[in-house]
């Protein structure tokens, strides 16, 4: 099982226009999607398009201009949008979902990560950002080689209104590494040469079961 729980804290510095800092406990879902029908009926506290105390509804993410979300499931529409992208999954696509997942139903996803691989070798990550008006934009972030294993980055204009203290003229800039262990995230805002906004998103794995879920949910 390659599912599992992320307990992680997540820290959001902005340096302009005014230097504020916060520093949150939070957990994240990291689920792959060959998985979530058997997560579906392992678990009693999780279910996959269906309401229980937490949920994974397969349309929430990946919504394309045109296409209607629940026309294939979630790992289909992965891979029809990696070949759009001019980018060859191969029979034995693996993506890994990072997100909040639904509990009693609502949903706050401000980013979610879909980590994509051809088997075990690194395809891209995908940032799923979403904004308070449930308008999302998708960034393509390709893997690169670095001391202590594969990150997947990029730098690009947000060409998004995300929130009243940040333009939409600015750049995003993500750093996203997903370990059997450990998950590391990095999301600053630029403008220009000047970095306004610096996210932090960082934690370990847990089981995924029912007695954590529970606890969470406490």
């Amino acid at each position: 099982m390659n599912s599992s729980l992320l307990e992680c804290h997540l820290v959001h510095h902005r340096l302009e226009p005014r230097e504020h800092r916060f520093r949150n406990r939070i957990f994240l879902l990291a689920a792959d999607l060959g998985e979530l029908e058997s997560l579906h009926r392992r678990l009693l506290l999780f279910s996959l398009n269906r309401p229980n105390l937490f949920s994974l509804r397969e349309e929430d993410f990946l919504r394309m201009p045109g296409k209607n979300p629940e026309s294939g499931g979630l790992l289909e529409r992965t891979r029809s949008w990696l070949v759009r992208r001019g980018i060859n999954p191969g029979n034995d696509l693996r993506v890994v979902l990072v997100a909040i997942p639904r509990m009693f139903g609502h949903q706050f996803n401000p980013v979610a990560f879909h980590f994509c691989y051809r088997g075990s070798v690194p395809l891209c990550a995908i940032a799923e950002v979403t904004n308070t008006f449930r308008e999302s934009k998708l960034y393509f972030l390709p893997p690169r080689a670095e001391r202590g294993g594969v990150v997947f980055r990029g730098r690009m204009p947000k060409h998004f209104y995300v929130s009243p203290f940040s333009d939409a003229g600015l750049d995003f800039e993500f750093r996203l590494s997903l370990k059997p262990n450990r998950i590391d995230v990095r999301i600053d805002e630029h403008e220009g040469s000047r970095t306004v906004l610096r996210s932090g998103l960082a934690g370990m794995v847990s089981p995924l079961d029912d007695g954590i879920l529970a606890w969470y949910a406490v």
